[in-house]
């Protein structure tokens, strides 16, 4: 298994294991793209082409319960 690597809020570096990434995949409804998902680079892009991110998890909320495990879970 591979550990994805992110960054923290404070800058910290951290990892997230695989085990983790898809448990909480598998509480949503809507798609959870990472940087090597072939939708990754349409799903992280901005009507405002100056703004350039590459978040490690890129969530997809379909309703409340998205937005709220998505929360928690960056947490």
């Amino acid at each position: 298994m591979v550990d994805l690597k992110v960054k923290t809020l404070n800058g910290m570096d951290a990892s997230l294991s695989e085990n983790a990434v898809e448990e909480f995949r598998g509480g949503l409804s809507g798609p959870v793209n990472q940087p090597d998902d072939e939708t990754y680079d349409e799903s992280r892009s901005v009507w405002n082409g100056n703004i350039v991110k590459h978040p490690a998890l890129i969530v997809q909320c379909r309703g409340v319960a998205d937005v709220i495990d998505a929360v928690n879970f960056a947490r």
